[in-house]
């Protein structure tokens, strides 16, 4: 059985918890080495944390990731290593949101951001190029969460139909046990009505002869009795079966 923790499962969250560690790693580092200072440190920051919720909240971690990214390019800070975060954002966005269109509306943003990342990186190569590599690796990351999706809701699916299937079977089981114990009512209802009518022609035959042929309405008697005690003997089997949760 699977353990939960907050309400998810510890697998996926102890997955998460590590990728949130990792854009952690990346902002501290560049802070502790001098590379930014502790604004930009702190957008790292809470990019990591919001990115915990990337599974349950994906559309609205997207956008959120995607203002602390503009507050970056406000800032003129550049590309920087916890910038992976955006991606990460992006793949979840496709992947996890209940609708397409938010994850293509994530992949706009973020080829845009690629272009002001691009426009913002010194270097010898034309902004363009840059722009075309960052257009690349969105698209890329893109397509792996879009791949991913289409396999999860393939899963989805195929447990729903399953579902579907199992209730089905559960009501035509449920049918077919209905129909069984109104057979059977009606087959106790003949048993008890053909026998009380023979008791009850046997006993009105021991009335008219019981005083001129005694050993006939013995023998009437006898009769009664018998088909009494059949009756309630089959009348006991008809209800044992009613009873049977089967």
């Amino acid at each position: 059985m699977n353990r939960l923790i907050l309400g998810r499962p510890l697998r996926g969250v102890a997955f998460d918890a590590a990728v949130c560690g990792l854009v952690v790693f990346f902002a501290l580092s560049g802070y502790l080495a001098g590379q930014t200072g502790l604004a930009a440190c702190a957008v790292g920051l809470a990019m990591a944390a919001v990115l915990f919720f990337r599974r349950t909240h994906p559309s609205a971690v997207g956008a959120l990731v995607a203002a602390l990214a503009l507050v970056q390019v406000i800032a003129g800070w550049g590309p920087l290593s916890y910038d992976i975060s955006v991606l990460i954002a992006l793949y979840s966005v496709v992947k996890y949101a209940d609708r397409l269109r938010d994850g293509i509306v994530a992949g706009v943003v973020a080829v845009i951001g690629g272009v002001l990342a691009a426009l913002q990186s010194p270097g010898a190569a034309p902004w363009w190029m840059g722009a075309f590599f960052y257009a690349l690796i969105v698209g890329a990351v893109w397509l792996a969460g879009l791949n991913l999706r289409t396999r999860r809701l393939y899963v989805v699916s195929l447990e729903e139909r399953a579902a579907t299937l199992e209730r089905e079977r559960e009501a035509e089981a449920r049918a077919a046990v209905a129909e069984e114990r109104t057979r059977i009512a009606r087959e106790l209802h003949d048993v008890v009505a053909h026998s009380m009518a023979v008791m009850i022609v046997q006993a009105d035959g021991v009335r008219f002869t019981l005083d001129r042929d005694p050993a006939t309405a013995r023998e009437a008697v006898k009769v009664v009795a018998d088909t009494g005690r059949q009756a309630l003997e089959d009348m006991r089997r008809l209800v044992g079966v009613l009873r049977e949760p089967e």
